[in-house]
């Protein structure tokens, strides 16, 4: 048994109580008990004593007439009790008569106490108080010694009966006491570190405090049975939530890939854009500098009409050179058409890339759409290139619409070359109508002016739209730079919540662990 525990020292507390009572009993109470029995007999022998002496002295004045029959009497009654002997003396302390005795056992009118005998002398007074001599009594301690001695032995039955009812008593309380204590003992080794059972209940066997103490551990049990099913709970959502996020940052991890990757296509795109556009400017310096040269040409060719219509005396040699001019006019205005046919195609291919460019805006639009905040950034360039990708298509339209213009233009001008060429050809004979024609053919080269002055313009606003798109897609080809950038940062935030998921997932399944010790 543990030396330490409540048991063992309540037993200990009730063994001590026991054993000095048992002393008590066994040691005080006898004494004391034998000293009044001693007390209590020399009282009786003094009233015996008194009592047969006066009878004795009544005898002793009859003992003449009845020759000591009352003496004898007297001393029948004294027989089989505590009396041992009786000595009756005369006045002259001779012995008359006696129990057991013949003579006197001693002449000391006194009491003397031994452990076997009481012996007590007195002297024998009749009622005018005259002495009539003496008696002597020795009483038996025998019976006394007897009774004292079962009384002993009944002391120590009783003690030892005593101490066994109180260390019985001890440990049924004890028991009573320590087996709740015991129980709730139990209870939290196994909780602390065997199955860690919360369904167990202490049994409330009374209202003691032992009842409400196990009352109220039932009650804790209770609570930390529900908190644990709660932790289990908590635990088995933050399982289900590491997993969602450990799934979302895989997707988020590849839409950054993705993005990366997108926005390096993007970015080569924008950089072959950007080399269209420069080859449109410089197609665009060379038609401007080709309409500059047809205007001129259209000017130097208003003149020689007017040198016509001055000079209608010079008509042969003006008309000779009219026609080497129409025809140098129809090579420049076939080779103004060739350019114009060159720049049809580049503005196809312009408004080939802008749809392309459309297109693209519009995967970029759907891919930020599915990044989610992530893409937001992406989404704003994204539109921009969209819009400018619009603005670029309907420039080239516009481009596309003036050089039609100007080609119709250039074959009307062929149509009137050729036409000046045949008046030039009948001018020796219609000389009449020089004036007329020169009139027309002078109204038509200003027409021409006009239209070729237009077609430069047009080249000039081409040349302007193609250099704001190129500055545009350099502004772009940034933005996608800083998107391969966010993306980077993006994939490094997605790795650092990578690694703080498995972190969380780690401390979830410890405290599955934790918990899953517990059964609830």
């Amino acid at each position: 048994m543990n030396t330490k525990s409540i048991k063992f020292r309540l037993l200990s507390a009730f063994f001590i109580i026991g054993f000095v009572f048992v002393l008590f009993m066994i040691i005080a109470i006898p004494n004391r008990t034998k000293a009044t029995a001693e007390k209590v007999m020399a009282e009786n022998v003094e009233f015996i004593v008194k009592l047969l002496s006066d009878n004795l002295a009544l005898g002793m004045q009859t003992r003449v007439l009845d020759e000591g029959a009352s003496l004898q009497q007297t001393l029948d009654l004294l027989k089989g009790g505590m009396v041992r002997s009786v000595a009756i003396l005369d006045e002259n302390n001779a012995f008359v008569t006696g129990l057991n005795a013949d003579k006197a056992l001693f002449i000391v009118d006194t009491v003397v106490n031994t452990d076997t005998l009481l012996m007590v002398r007195r002297t024998m007074k009749d009622s005018d108080g005259k002495v009539q001599g003496s008696v002597e009594i020795h009483f038996s301690k025998d019976s006394f010694v007897s009774s004292i001695k079962r009384f002993m032995a009944f002391i120590w039955i009783a003690g030892i009966m005593t101490l066994v009812l109180v260390l019985v008593a001890g440990t049924v309380l004890s028991n009573r006491i320590i087996g709740p204590l015991n129980n709730s003992i139990s209870m939290l080794q196994d909780i602390a570190s065997g199955e860690g059972d919360l369904t167990k209940r202490l049994r409330l066997a009374s209202e003691d405090e032992v009842g409400v103490q196990s009352l109220w551990m039932n009650l804790f049990i209770e609570k930390l049975q529900a908190m644990i099913r709660e932790i289990k709970a908590n635990a088995d959502e933050l399982n289900v939530v590491s997993l969602q996020l450990a799934s979302t940052s895989s997707e988020t991890s590849g839409l950054a890939q993705n993005m990366k990757t997108k926005a390096g296509q993007s970015a080569s795109i924008m950089d072959m854009m950007s080399g269209s556009l420069r080859n449109i400017m410089q197609s665009a310096n060379d038609s401007s500098a080709s309409v500059k040269s047809i205007a001129l040409s259209i000017e130097t060719m208003s003149q020689a009409m007017d040198e016509v219509a001055q000079n209608c005396q010079q008509e042969s040699k003006i008309a000779k050179k009219a026609d080497e001019m129409a025809r140098n006019a129809r090579e420049k205005i076939k080779a103004l058409e060739e350019v114009t046919r060159q720049i049809g195609k580049i503005t196809k291919f312009i408004q080939d890339i802008a749809d392309k460019t459309n297109l693209l805006a519009l995967n970029a639009t759907i891919e930020a759409a599915s990044a989610g905040k992530a893409g937001l950034g992406f989404a704003v360039v994204a539109k921009e290139v969209k819009e400018l990708a619009k603005q670029t298509s309907k420039a080239t339209s516009d481009i596309n619409t003036q050089i039609q213009n100007i080609r119709g233009t250039v074959e009307s001008t062929i149509t009137e070359i050729g036409g000046i060429a045949t008046i030039i050809n009948e001018v020796n004979t219609i000389s009449q109508t020089i004036a007329a024609a020169t009139e027309e053919q002078s109204a038509t080269t200003q027409e021409i002016l006009r239209n070729v002055r237009d077609t430069s313009s047009s080249t000039e606003n081409m040349k302007g739209t193609c250099k704001q798109n190129v500055d545009t897609i350099s502004q772009i080809s940034a933005n996608i730079s800083e998107v391969n950038t966010s993306a980077d940062k993006t994939e490094q935030g997605v790795q650092k919540n990578r690694e703080n998921i498995i972190s969380m997932t780690g401390t979830v399944n410890n405290l599955h662990k934790l918990v899953g010790k517990f059964k609830t």
